[in-house]
């Protein structure tokens, strides 16, 4: 056990700026700025970890980026003993914000209309690894 027990994670965040009317996606680079995670502990011992992660997607007739989304999201986390608080922040919170951005990710693409290459299931080490360079993934 990593010593923190996750309760509860929300949406704390958004922004978006897409041209109309994008043709297929040519790339799709993604973005976690770990310099950007904050942390914070309540007297409980309770802590909250918010999380961003940026999509940027680019028309397959286009140099240039056509559509870049981000989203931040707040992970609640209960102590248990052995919590390290480091290791919370910047392995932890990022594998458990993952799903819950890919999900919104995707839907959003999808609301737009945008067919955009998969997203993995689950984190792409390489990324954290990155250390908040973008990630192409197609």
């Amino acid at each position: 056990m990593n010593g923190w027990s996750l309760q509860r994670v929300w949406l704390s965040e958004v922004s978006g700026d897409c041209v109309p009317e994008m043709a297929s996606v040519r790339s799709l680079d993604v973005v976690l700025d770990i310099d950007a995670l904050s942390v914070e502990q309540a007297p409980s011992g309770a802590a909250t970890v918010t999380a961003e992660i940026a999509i940027s997607l680019s028309d397959s007739g286009d140099t240039d980026t056509t559509c870049d989304l981000a989203a931040a999201f707040s992970l609640l986390y209960k102590p248990e003993p052995g919590g390290d608080l480091t290791a919370l922040a910047t392995q932890t919170a990022l594998r458990d914000a993952w799903p819950t951005w890919r999900a919104w990710a995707i839907q959003t693409l999808a609301l737009m209309e945008i067919s955009a290459p998969g997203l993995p299931a689950v984190l792409p080490p390489a990324l954290i690894d990155a250390g908040g360079r973008a990630l192409s993934l197609g």
